[in-house]
């Protein structure tokens, strides 16, 4: 119900930065840069949720992809060359990590809109 009631125009991710979390172990692709149209997803979710009683990661939100597991990489963030996304709707998804690797289903779907539609 909250993502349905969350209108953000449509936006470009621009991917241009690798990375890896030595903790968990997970190499990544992230953004330089936060979409506006993004921030507000996000925070138009958080309020949504924080309503219905979910806590959240004090963290600052990041954007990014994980690209492999199980990754021993050298510590450092990287440039790389910029990978442009178009991001016209966003999903829940469930993932669930089994022996044989992660395994995802997804839950929803909301197309990303202008406000004003």
């Amino acid at each position: 119900r909250v993502a349905s009631r969350v209108a953000t125009p449509p936006f470009d991710l621009a991917f241009s930065r690798l990375g890896w979390w030595s903790a968990n172990r997970v190499a990544w692709a992230g953004t330089a840069e936060t979409p506006r149209a993004l921030a507000e997803l996000v925070v138009g979710l958080q309020c949504g949720l924080r309503e219905l009683d979910f806590k959240f990661d004090e963290r600052k939100f990041m954007p990014h992809v994980t690209l492999l597991r199980h990754a021993s990489c050298p510590q450092g963030l990287v440039e790389a060359a910029t990978v442009r996304w178009q991001v016209a709707d966003f999903v829940l998804m469930r993932s669930v990590l089994r022996s044989d690797g992660p395994h995802y289903r997804t839950l929803g779907r909301w197309p990303l809109l202008n406000p004003t539609q």
